[in-house]
């Protein structure tokens, strides 16, 4: 038995796996798709700047993934979890990335001279917060836990919002028609916030 139950253990750390491959994948096709192909950046930018964007939408999907399960699917609390780590630390990532490159070169509508902007400071502000009650999810015994899902999601759409809505509005100039991959992100992270804010059950 208790090997069955390691092979069962094993297969199901795989399946989940193959799922966050397959998430991965897809949104590294999409910023390929539109940012290269469509768009007007050189190839030579995608193991960071594209990367960058893959990975910020990555995480927000994880999230969006982990908000079914928990909210919708009502599945096992592993699999929550599991989603839920894998949207931080890719989070993480993301952070770490955009650190890498952020200056006037890649973010010079964020800056305001030598000193970010408001919408700048607001971008770092919200999306530092989110991650920050993500990461208290697992740490604390004193907050309702949906109560920081629906705070880290909250956060998100503000990061999301201030960082993307100019362009939002400027359909005629989405590359190949394709929406900004910030829009992409604040419907799943809008979705998720509705599908915490329905099930309020401390995990």
């Amino acid at each position: 038995m208790s090997a069955n139950i390691t092979i069962d253990s094993d297969k199901e750390h795989l399946n989940m796996l193959m799922k966050f491959a397959l998430v991965f994948i897809c949104t590294t096709i999409y910023t390929y798709v539109r940012y290269i192909v469509y768009g007007n950046v050189n190839p030579t930018h995608l193991p960071v700047f594209l990367f960058n964007k893959s990975m910020s939408m990555v995480s927000v999907v994880y999230c969006f993934i982990a908000a079914l399960h928990y909210g919708l699917f009502k599945s096992d609390i592993s699999k929550v979890k599991a989603w839920g780590t894998a949207s931080l630390h890719s989070a993480y990532l993301h952070i770490l990335l955009s650190l890498s490159i952020f200056g006037t070169a890649y973010y010079g509508k964020f800056f305001d001279g030598s000193k970010l902007s408001l919408s700048g400071e607001l971008i770092i502000f919200s999306g530092l917060i989110a991650i920050y009650c993500f990461w208290l999810i697992n740490k604390t015994n004193y907050v309702k836990i949906y109560t920081l899902q629906i705070l880290a999601s909250l956060f998100i759409i503000i990061h999301l919002v201030v960082m993307g809505l100019s362009g939002w509005l400027k359909v005629a100039k989405w590359h190949g028609g394709l929406p900004p991959i910030s829009l992409v992100s604040v419907t799943f992270a809008v979705i998720a916030l509705v599908l915490f804010f329905r099930k309020r059950d401390k995990l």
